[in-house]
């Protein structure tokens, strides 16, 4: 799997069209997957094109072009005028339930922005309710922006994301990006937590891979998150709670230029 410039792209996603199972690439860009002689695959990765090709077709190398997305334009303010500390989204729920999935399975929060202003992210925060054990299981964090027409989550804001190996994750785990200098859209964003892993048969052993915690609302009245398994995003309703992700982030000062 090869992006612009024949750079090989790790960690794109391979599916089976129509099953429930698919293959991550390595770091050199290859995958293995088994196939049927009908078969046709789905190939994609946040950021790039999503194409399908004949499973028994790929005899070469396959080529992803960058996606070109369009994304609300925001009013940057010199850094010195973000000073306002504040954390969005769901830190201060009672965790009550724990979620786990195997590789291939992408979960997103929608992290409002309540001002409707530009601010600098700081830090990534979320809960693990169970650390699993396996140890090549690892998770991947981005934020994706909304997109402008269906509210789903759409282009990421980190170019390759941030994985995470299962021994440095902790409980209530905050990922530092602060010098990343990223932007907190007026119209929010989404955090992506994702399970890696590259065989198939890893998803019968779902139970052993990280769990994240979450809180379930007792008026259906949840959070808005979606999910995704080597497919494209479905929304889960209210009444399945929310999932504990949170951002901290610095607003400008009232009144600054």
């Amino acid at each position: 799997m090869l992006a612009a410039g024949g750079i090989p792209l790790q960690y794109a996603v391979v599916c089976v069209l129509g099953a429930e199972h698919g293959a991550y690439t390595d770091s050199e860009g290859y995958f293995r997957l088994r196939v049927k002689k009908n078969d046709s695959i789905v190939v994609g990765n946040f950021g790039y094109e999503t194409i399908h090709l004949p499973a028994l077709g790929v005899l070469d190398s396959i080529l992803l072009s960058e996606e070109t997305i369009e994304i609300p334009p925001v009013t940057v303010l010199p850094e010195r005028a973000y000073r306002d500390k504040a954390q969005v989204g769901y830190h201060r729920q009672k965790r009550n339930y724990g979620m786990a999935f195997g590789p291939g399975m992408r979960v997103a929060t929608l992290v409002h922005n309540p001002r409707g202003v530009a601010a600098y992210i700081d830090y990534i925060c979320f809960q693990i309710s169970d650390k699993g054990k396996r140890k090549d299981s690892r998770l991947r964090v981005n934020l994706l922006s909304v997109g402008t027409k269906k509210g789903k989550p759409t282009m990421p804001l980190l170019e390759n994301g941030i994985i995470i190996a299962r021994n440095k994750l902790r409980r209530n785990t905050r990922l530092d990006i602060r010098h990343l200098r990223l932007q907190f859209p007026p119209e929010g964003c989404f955090v992506m937590l994702e399970w890696l892993g590259s065989r198939p048969q890893d998803s019968d052993s779902i139970d052993l891979y990280p769990c994240i915690s979450g809180h379930q609302e007792t008026e259906n009245r949840g959070g808005i998150w979606y999910a995704s398994w080597f497919k494209g995003w479905s929304r889960f309703p209210g009444r399945h709670g929310t999932l504990n992700v949170s951002l901290k982030v610095r607003y400008p000062k009232k009144g600054a230029q």
